[in-house]
């Protein structure tokens, strides 16, 4: 079933996705589904865990659908619990043994629901909201955060979707002041490991050079990346196509943001045991 699909805007869909977390958590023993806050409006902030937590094993982090209009996060993000919540698949169960994995499918069920395009209920942009997030205007991001402090962060994804550019790639945090050469080993080979995974999936094309001075300390990757010294990217799709391997009749779509999402896993199974070396 789906998992807070991308099309819910309905007045009902923020209470159907938190259902179907619920109801896919309890097939798999080790799934567990959490709300960690609420929204503006009292929605719930789901968190879903996939794995046994332990000291020996790596926190990845995933969140998708900060900004509400970009609803190919959430499909992304359908893909990589649906695989990640497969016990047949030798991948998840290998990647599950090695680390756990903290997934917020939508950051934003406010803006989900009234169908809001970049911010909460409040108005805010919740990916500039990070640094120091207000628990009145930002609900959504303080409990995520809370919850990140709860468990340490080694390697944070947040997915998103561009208007403009029509491929996918990761928004990095290289040339920040942060960012050295241990997490430049670590952020190169999952980029690699990601392109081997997904064709669709490229480092040629992205967004220019982030600059030392003058840092905007309150966008997610940025400041989780700082917080908790861990590599952490932004991965935008495209609204358009994906100008690698077109498909003019149906452009991005939901089913391949689906294997787009699944496909991560594949690439962090890879960096996994380097995460903090």
């Amino acid at each position: 079933s789906r998992l807070c699909a991308a099309e819910g805007h309905a007045g009902q869909g923020a209470a159907a996705c938190s259902a179907q977390h619920r109801s896919a958590a309890a097939c798999h023993p080790h799934v567990e589904l959490r709300t960690i806050g609420a929204s503006v409006n009292g929605r719930p902030i789901d968190l879903v865990r996939v794995g046994t937590p332990s000291a020996s094993k790596r926190r990845i982090w995933v969140t998708a659908r900060q900004h509400p209009g970009e609803t190919m996060a959430e499909w992304c993000v359908e893909g990589l619990l649906r695989r990640l919540t497969d016990p047949h698949d030798p991948v998840a169960c290998k990647l599950t043994q090695r680390a756990t994995l903290y997934v917020v499918p939508c950051v934003n069920p406010d803006g989900a629901v009234q169908g809001l395009l970049r911010t909460n209920a409040a108005g805010v942009n919740l990916n500039r909201a990070w640094e120091e997030p207000d628990e009145k205007t930002a609900p959504e991001i303080a409990c995520v955060l809370a919850a990140m402090d709860a468990t340490g962060v080694d390697l944070f994804l947040d997915i998103h979707g561009d208007e403009i550019l029509p491929y996918n790639f990761f928004v990095t945090n290289r040339g920040l002041p942060n960012f050295d050469d241990r997490h430049e080993r670590m952020l190169s080979k999952l980029e690699r490991a990601y392109q081997r995974a997904s064709p669709d999936f490229q480092t040629k094309v992205g967004y220019p050079p982030n600059s030392p001075t003058n840092v905007n300390w309150s966008i997610g990757a940025r400041a989780v990346g700082r917080r908790f010294d861990c590599v952490a990217v932004t991965l935008e799709q495209p609204f358009k196509d994906n100008a690698d391997a077109p498909v003019p009749h149906t452009g991005w779509s939901p089913a391949r943001a689906l294997k787009l999402g699944a496909a991560f896993l594949d690439a962090a199974l890879d960096v996994v045991g380097v995460l903090r070396d």
